[in-house]
């Protein structure tokens, strides 16, 4: 029988890698509101994760934590990573086993390599929604070095392949991403091409407290400190900003592996001094960092879209980003940002200098937070994944 437009299914799960680290607040806020966006659409929602306690959970929400090794730092070895992945996958199946008869669809977001989990569920006749919130085979790709570089990426990127294969949905963010995660060999019906972020944004809280004018020469940068992110590309661009704007200051916002190895490279160039390293902060923070920069970068060799994006563009940071991933499908070069020719230091350096003083600068600001309040509020990501939800009951 086919439901209604606010129709809700029976219950949902949702399936998540155990987290690194529960005193590590990276993502988690994501998380959370993504589980708030489920909770609203569901009569039930079963949590099936690891290391994840939340402050406070909607009523109709509730949390299987799976037994799940902790990692304090980030220099974990490949045998403790090898480990790890493959104890999440037994747990995280047992509990599948225990809890499924409760579920009715299983949402999994593509943010740590699941695949005994994705089986136990088709197993068990549930519907899966496959949400492609990143790519770990992407991620690695930059991380590792030969030999490991032509193993690894690979084998998560089977892994990755093999949840697509199994999903009666999957959902993507945009055209590039359908085309460059090897998703557009499968049948248009099982793939939903939208904006629908993993949260959503509260644009009161995320809005533009400063003009232009008084955010003074900041450029900045927000998340990992990981190679992916295109960070030690960052930090050899800054000493060649600087050689043409000797006014400007940097402010990085965030922590990971690569941040020793970032400060050595300013250092060496003699810059370190110019740099601000604030290492994380609360998440109601954020928005006044933001506020402070005139640009936001965002050289990642692959982005999806990334929360930061949205958060930048409705706190008025001008963003300038590598098109690699979904954001060229987003941003259009001139209009509500600007795109890198590439991540490399010289192609960084080369775009803040052209933008700096571009003359439509307070324009791109103003039609960035439109664009954000028009596509990412909590009303318009309920109705994309109620739509979802919808196109599964048919």
């Amino acid at each position: 029988m086919k439901r209604g437009i606010n129709s809700k299914p029976l219950n949902l799960g949702f399936l998540v890698f155990p987290l690194r680290n529960p005193d590590d607040k990276a993502g988690q806020t994501y998380l959370t509101q993504f589980i708030g966006i489920l909770s609203a659409l569901s009569k039930e929602l079963l949590v099936i994760i690891g290391n994840y306690y939340p402050n406070s959970i909607p009523e109709n929400v509730k949390i299987a934590n799976v037994s799940a090794t902790i990692v304090r730092g980030y220099k974990e070895s490949l045998i403790s990573k090898a480990r790890r992945v493959l104890r999440a996958q037994l747990t995280l199946s047992l509990k599948l086993i225990q809890l499924g008869k409760k579920i009715d669809i299983v949402v999994l977001p593509c943010w740590g390599p699941v695949f005994l989990p994705t089986l136990v569920t088709k197993i068990q006749r549930k519907k899966i929604v496959v949400a492609v919130a990143g790519s770990t085979s992407q991620g690695t790709w930059v991380t590792f070095r030969p030999p490991l570089k032509w193993l690894i990426p690979p084998a998560l990127g089977l892994i990755e392949q093999f949840n697509y294969a199994l999903a009666d949905k999957i959902i993507v963010t945009s055209e590039s991403i359908f085309r460059e995660f090897g998703i557009s060999k499968y049948n248009k019906d099982k793939v939903i091409v939208a904006y629908v972020l993993t949260s959503y944004l509260d644009t009161e809280r995320f809005r533009i407290k400063r003009s232009l004018a008084e955010r003074g020469n900041i450029v900045g940068f927000v998340g990992q400190l990981r190679a992916l992110k295109g960070v030690l590309e960052l930090a050899r661009a800054i000493p060649l900003i600087l050689s043409q704007r000797n006014d400007a200051r940097f402010l990085i916002v965030g922590d990971g592996p690569l941040m020793d190895e970032m400060k050595q490279e300013l250092k060496r160039a003699g810059c370190l001094d110019r740099v601000d390293f604030e290492g994380w902060v609360p998440y109601d923070a954020i928005p006044d960092y933001m506020n402070k920069m005139r640009f936001l970068l965002l050289p990642s060799f692959k982005e999806m879209l990334g929360v930061v994006t949205i958060q930048a563009m409705a706190c008025g940071a001008i963003l300038i980003a590598n098109p690699g991933g979904g954001i060229k499908d987003f941003i259009v070069d001139g209009k509500v940002g600007f795109l890198l020719k590439d991540n490399s230091p010289q192609s960084i350096a080369d775009k803040v200098i052209e933008v700096w003083d571009h003359p439509e600068l307070e324009r791109i600001q103003k039609d960035a937070r439109t664009l954000v309040e028009q596509t990412f509020s909590y009303e318009k990501v309920l109705e994309g994944w109620r739509h979802i939800f919808n196109s599964l009951q048919e």
